[in-house]
C-alpha cells in the first residue's frame, strides 16, 4: 500500500471518527447483547414536512402472556437516535411538579397504551405509575438545552440536540398511527444516545448558577401535532436521553 494510500485512509478515519456512525454500530451492538432485535437505518414519513426520513436505530422486544381470553402480547420500541458532538450538551433542570396543566404523561405511552386516543383519563394512576415507570421517578426533569460554543462558525450552527429530539419524535408518532392486532399492544420509547460531555444547569439565580456533568437525563418536550395546529392541544412528550 503506497503512503499516498495509507494518508487517504488516515484522514478518512478521522473524519469518520467525528461523526454519529461508531457510536450508532456500538449503541446496536449493546442493544443485541442485551436481547433486542435492531434495525439499521429505518425510514419514517415526517408529516409535517410530507417527506421520507431516516432514523438511526429502531429496536425492539416482545413478551407474551396467556390470560383467560387468550394469548396477548407486548412489543417495546426504541426510537433511537445516536449523536457525537465535541460541543457540550447543556440541559436546564426544574423540579417535576414545576410543569403546565396538560404536560402530565397523557402521554407517549399513557395516552395511546393504556387508554383509548381520544380519553384524556388514564387507566392507571400517577401514584401507580411512579412505582412501575421510570419516567415517573426522577425528582427533575429538562425543561429547554444549549450548545455552548455552537454557532462560532456558520457552517456549525444549527443545534444538533433539537434535530434529534425532533427526528426521534416524529419518528415515534409515526409508528404509533400504525394499528396493530386487538391481541398486541406496542409501547414506542424515543431515546437519544450521546457521545459526548453532557451537563445539567440548575439557576437558583442569575449570579448562582450549578453546573454538573451527567450521564442520564430525562426531557420533558412538548411538541404540537400538525393536526392541532390552531388549537390549544398540544402533545407533549417525555424524551429519556
Amino acid at each position: 500500500m503506497t503512503k499516498e494510500n495509507d494518508n487517504l485512509q488516515s484522514n478518512i478515519l478521522q473524519e469518520v471518527k467525528k461523526t454519529g456512525f461508531p457510536t450508532e454500530v456500538i449503541c446496536a451492538e449493546i442493544m443485541q447483547k442485551q436481547g433486542w432485535g435492531v434495525l439499521h437505518s429505518p425510514s419514517y414519513w415526517d408529516e409535517t414536512e410530507k417527506i421520507s426520513r431516516e432514523l438511526d436505530l429502531r429496536a425492539f422486544k416482545q413478551w407474551k402472556y396467556t390470560t383467560k381470553g387468550g394469548e396477548f402480547y407486548i412489543g417495546i420500541y426504541l426510537v433511537t437516535e445516536c449523536k457525537k458532538s465535541e460541543k457540550p450538551w447543556v440541559f436546564f433542570k426544574t423540579p417535576e411538579n414545576h410543569k403546565t396543566s396538560g404536560s402530565q404523561f397523557i402521554k407517549a405511552v399513557d395516552k395511546f397504551i393504556f387508554t383509548d386516543v381520544y380519553r384524556t383519563k388514564s387507566q392507571l394512576s400517577d401514584d401507580v405509575l411512579k412505582d412501575i415507570h421510570h419516567y415517573f421517578q426522577s425528582p427533575e426533569l429538562a425543561r429547554t438545552f444549549y450548545e455552548p460554543f455552537k454557532g462560532q462558525e456558520k457552517s456549525d450552527s444549527s443545534q444538533m440536540i433539537y434535530s434529534a429530539i425532533m427526528s426521534s419524535i416524529k419518528a415515534t408518532l409515526f409508528h404509533l398511527r400504525d394499528k396493530k392486532h386487538d391481541n398486541f399492544t406496542s409501547i414506542y420509547y424515543p431515546v437519544i444516545v450521546f457521545n459526548g460531555n453532557m451537563y445539567t444547569a440548575k439557576v437558583k439565580s442569575l449570579d448562582d448558577i450549578e453546573l454538573l456533568p451527567s450521564e442520564h437525563i430525562q426531557l420533558s418536550f412538548n411538541y404540537m401535532l400538525p393536526d392541532t395546529v390552531g388549537r390549544r392541544s398540544i402533545e407533549s412528550v417525555n424524551f429519556v436521553l
